[in-house]
């Protein structure tokens, strides 16, 4: 089956699952060109896989990549399609062109959007939303909890994904050193549980346990909460958008990485400490709870209580080794992007089939 993948964002993830996918024909990925540079560095494709760049840099620019991609699309002759939900009007006029090229695929990462910026930019984009939603032949969601949340959204079937890791390291990943590392990093809105995380550090430090912050990233959170960063010693920010190099140097440097959402769909975050064989500390909420397994790779904790937290977090700290073995396991296992990769093949032929029949 030829597949292209339509990457406007999410170009780590797009190349990994298309390495999946190619192992059952070829792919080629439409990556913006500048997150495939972020989010990928160096890092040479998968075999079997080809890339196309475009730019998305300014209007202008998103506009009039639209005329293009759909006519290389068509070149390409795909069988399947598969994009990114990113409900930008430039890419609602592409989808509606794709498919009409071959049956396509979206893949819906947030089903419901999250409070603060995110509620409000899908509030002005709800129209474009509906658009990719309606014209995709077949909608995914990344875990059973995100995909019957979107089924109730909108009705129809959904095929649920297991994220596969990303932010691969280049070579096999280093055993966590013990030295008390925890690292949060990501967009730093007051969903992610920021202040959560800080509270339960000042209670690990007033009960002396051994461990250092790492946190790294940007968002209103993080200009907040900035008096109690630097009120808690243990911590160290780095601001701003984190190339993938210096996220790879975190993630090998620490022994945990902490996610403690007050609201979650699927979590990169997650996916990349599985890449790493590092254990998570998570909120049970969303697709996180189903990404980490008390006991085998992490612990869970109630959204918003930093008293647990604390306490998952000292006992993460203390068997991070097992716990990290337990996450490569996953990455390796139940969440291989080979599963994703049969889960989309699979809807696309059992449409095939039913069309075939009827």
């Amino acid at each position: 089956m030829r597949v292209a993948l339509i990457a406007s964002g999410f170009a780590d993830y797009s190349v990994e699952l298309a390495g999946a996918l190619a192992e059952a024909g070829p792919v080629m990925v439409f990556a913006d060109a500048g997150a495939l540079d972020r989010e990928r560095g160096q890092a040479p494709c998968p075999p079997g896989v080809a890339v196309r760049r475009f730019s998305q840099a300014g209007v202008l620019r998103r506009w009039a990549s639209v005329g293009p991609l759909a006519a290389a699309l068509a070149r390409w002759r795909p069988d399947a399609i598969v994009a990114h939900e990113h409900p930008h009007p430039h890419l609602s006029t592409l989808l509606g062109l794709a498919a009409r090229i071959a049956p396509l695929g979206l893949i819906v990462h947030d089903p419901e959007p999250h409070p603060g910026r995110d509620a409000e930019f899908a509030r002005r984009r709800a129209h474009g939303i509906a658009v990719q939603r309606a014209v995709a032949d077949h909608l995914f969601a990344h875990g059973r909890a995100c995909a019957a949340r979107l089924e109730q959204a909108t009705g129809r079937p959904v095929t649920p994904l297991a994220h596969g890791p990303i932010l691969r390291p280049g070579a096999p990943p280093q055993a966590p050193s013990g030295c008390g590392g925890v690292l949060m990093f990501g967009r730093m809105e007051r969903y992610k549980g920021l202040e959560v995380l800080l509270e339960a550090g000042r209670m690990l430090q007033q009960r002396g346990v051994a461990f250092s912050l790492d946190i790294r990233g940007a968002g209103p959170e993080l200009d907040r909460l900035h008096g109690d960063v630097l009120a808690l010693p243990a911590c160290a920010v780095t601001p701003g958008h984190a190339s993938r190099a210096d996220l790879l140097r975190a993630l090998t440097a620490c022994d945990v990485v902490a996610a403690p959402y007050l609201q979650a769909s699927a979590s990169g975050v997650a996916a990349a400490a599985l890449a790493h064989g590092r254990a998570v500390v998570a909120s049970a909420v969303g697709g996180l709870a189903e990404v980490v397994r008390p006991g085998v790779n992490g612990v869970l904790v109630p959204a918003g209580d930093p008293h647990a937290l604390a306490e998952g977090l000292r006992l993460a700290l203390a068997d991070c080794r097992r716990l990290g073995r337990g996450s490569l396991r996953l990455a390796e296992g139940v969440f291989a992007w080979r599963h994703a990769a049969q889960a989309i093949r699979g809807a696309f032929q059992d449409a095939g089939r039913g069309r075939t029949a009827a």
